[in-house]
Order: structure tokens, then sequence, then C-alpha cells
């Protein structure tokens, strides 16, 4: 796949971005101000579940998250196509998609 997809939590507090990285393996949460980005790598569907899942039970709203599309390599020219996992992600939660000139490193 040539471009790495995440999903993102765009405003947690810290509370949520423990409860984040504890029930979902692959999250990973960053410090942003006064609040946390929480990112979960979308590679694979068994984890739309526990992204919704934690959403609903944190009550986070869909204008909340996003799903952030990055190119894997840094001078790639070449038109990158998102792995199917991102339009099955956006049937559960309808959120915005942001797309990265860059690789992104959290």
């Amino acid at each position: 796949m040539p471009v790495t997809a995440y999903f993102r939590f765009l405003n947690l507090n810290k509370r949520q971005a423990l409860t984040l990285e504890r029930e979902i393996s692959q999250a990973i949460c960053s410090k942003d101000n006064d609040s946390y980005k929480g990112y979960v790598l979308l590679d694979d569907a068994w984890v739309i579940d526990d992204i919704s899942n934690f959403a609903v039970q944190q009550q986070i709203d869909d204008q909340a998250c996003d799903i952030l599309l990055a190119p894997q390599l840094k001078d790639s020219l070449d038109v990158i196509t998102a792995n199917k996992i991102v339009n099955q992600m956006l049937k559960h939660i309808d959120c915005c998609i942001s797309i990265s000139t860059s690789p992104v490193e959290i």
C-alpha cells in the first residue's frame, strides 16, 4: 500500500487518551497543547469495530475525528490509492479525510 491511513481522534482528554491506548493495541496518542490526538493505524478491518466502540463509549462526535492519509515515500509523485479499509471505516464513522503531503511521524 503506497499510503498509510490513520483514524485520528482530534481532541481527547488525558483519560480518553490513556483508555484509547489501553483498549486498541495499535493506538498511539500525542499531546497537542492542552489535549491529545489519538492515532489508530487502519491496516485491518477488525480495528473498525474497536474504533467505533471507543467513539460511542467516549461520546466522541464524528466532527472530532478524521482519517489521515499520508504517503509512505517522501518524494513519491505517483497517484496514491488508499486501502479499501478507509471506505469501510467511513461507513461506520462519517468523518473528514485529511491528506498529508509528506510521511507522518507520530
